[in-house]
């Protein structure tokens, strides 16, 4: 292993898409984060992503962040008082499909404001959500979630990189 110093959060993103390579389904992106990344006040972290994701399919142009295009997990942030009704009823409105890049951006603005930062144990996007088997990864999972969470408001952590 050797060192690797990260400056910010979005520094490990080259990393996570090695990985996505390596470990996750090879037409998906990987899936990282968002919201607010310095100093949130709630983090969630929710498990590994998978494909039912839209910002994981290949021909996304816009941010990588959990629960993009998806409704349910939404619902529980707005009973929360965690999202404003009108991006909330915004959601519920649209398919999958038809959620794009800018809107998208708008919702995370929203989570961003309301000092959240979502993320994934696993970043590595699946066709559906089973579980990884090898053991490896879990480990860097566990690793990388340290750095993105624990460290979100912090400038300069180190990342130890397998050299495989």
């Amino acid at each position: 292993m050797k060192p690797q110093k990260i400056q910010t959060i979005k520094e490990l993103d080259p990393i996570y898409d090695q990985m996505q390579l390596q470990y996750g389904a090879k037409e998906l992106h990987a899936i990282t984060n968002g919201g607010c990344i310095d100093n949130p006040r709630v983090c969630f972290v929710f498990m590994n992503p998978t494909g039912r994701n839209v910002a994981s399919l290949s021909d996304w142009k816009g941010i990588h962040s959990p629960w993009i295009g998806t409704k349910n997990v939404w619902k529980l942030f707005y009973r929360l008082g965690m999202m404003e009704e009108r991006i909330y009823t915004k959601i519920q409105s649209l398919k999958a499909n038809q959620w794009d890049e800018k809107f998208a951006e708008e919702v995370y603005q929203d989570v961003k404001d309301k000092r959240m930062y979502l993320t994934n144990l696993g970043k590595c996007t699946q066709m559906d959500a089973r579980p990884l088997s090898n053991r490896g990864v879990s480990t860097i999972f566990r690793f990388i979630i340290s750095r993105d969470c624990i460290n979100s408001s912090r400038k300069d952590c180190d990342f130890w990189q397998s050299s495989k």
